[in-house]
């Protein structure tokens, strides 16, 4: 499932330690922002440790951005690992940032997996171009960031961020990847943090960055199967048998449209594919 990435800075030894006590869904090691310049050495040595102690399922690592003064250091990290997790790249302005953060590797992450952090309004303007990315297997977002350059009020902020959140969720279902929101930095209020997974999810995003603990459970359930979707597209297939091909059925007085079994069955798959 991809309800629930949860941050862990690298050089905090015990957050580390205390990964298997978590239900989040994915894990992101992280190495960029969470991780002052001065501890980034510890923290590239410690992901190296546990890495060499735990699976590699369900991890990723959030590197330095290739520009930046610590990239270096991250892909000698990266290129003394057996097996790359999944690699979360902050800052990619377009397609092309990807493809030389595989050059760079060498040209050996074939089958490396990659999040792209949208994180400029100059990123957002490529979204469906990063989306398609042959490795990208999902896009984040980093609001924050995003929108540290402007200067709107609460309501005109409010309404910028559902107009790029559309857009990045739009970009991703084009292609067929994972949308994820952004970090909430609400670590204390459980309920206000609840609120907004609530407002985010039928934007159509599959999941949220997290940073704390407790936000993890919130995460899993707002982000989860809707019972009520499943229950619906569940009865459409024992009605119909998922076949989309014998037009519209009038089944007990209820008119099913091929539409409607085509939705189901994309329901079904997807229930069926986050949960083996």
């Amino acid at each position: 499932m991809n309800r629930s990435f949860h941050f862990i800075p690298g050089h905090q030894q015990r957050f580390l330690d205390r990964i298997p006590d978590l239900d989040a869904d994915h894990i992101v090691l992280e190495l960029e922002d969470g991780v002052a310049g001065k501890d980034k050495a510890v923290a590239r040595s410690n992901i190296i440790s546990w890495l060499g102690q735990n699976s590699a399922e369900g991890i990723w690592i959030r590197v330095n951005s290739p520009d930046s003064e610590h990239w270096a250091a991250d892909r000698e990290l990266l290129s003394r690992l057996s097996t790359l997790p999944g690699i979360v790249v902050p800052k990619v302005e377009g397609p092309e940032a990807v493809s030389e953060l595989v050059g760079s590797l060498g040209g050996e992450a074939g089958s490396v997996r990659f999040i792209a952090l949208l994180e400029s309004f100059a990123a957002l303007a490529k979204v469906s171009e990063i989306a398609a990315h042959p490795q990208v297997v999902g896009i984040g977002i980093g609001m924050e960031d995003l929108l540290s350059g402007t200067l709107h009020s609460q309501v005109s902020q409010e309404w910028l961020m559902n107009s790029i959140k559309a857009e990045m969720v739009l970009g991703a279902r084009a292609a067929g990847i994972v949308a994820i929101d952004t970090i909430s930095t609400e670590i204390r209020d459980v309920p206000r943090f609840r609120e907004g997974c609530l407002r985010s999810r039928p934007h159509g995003f599959d999941g949220r960055f997290v940073i704390h603990p407790s936000q993890i459970g919130v995460a899993n359930e707002v982000y989860g199967p809707d019972e009520e979707l499943v229950a619906w597209a569940t009865r459409i297939e024992a009605l119909t048998g998922l076949d989309s091909t014998l037009g519209y059925q009038n089944i007990g007085g209820e008119l099913i449209s091929p539409p409607k079994v085509n939705k189901a069955r994309a329901i079904l798959e997807a229930i069926r594919k986050q949960t083996r």
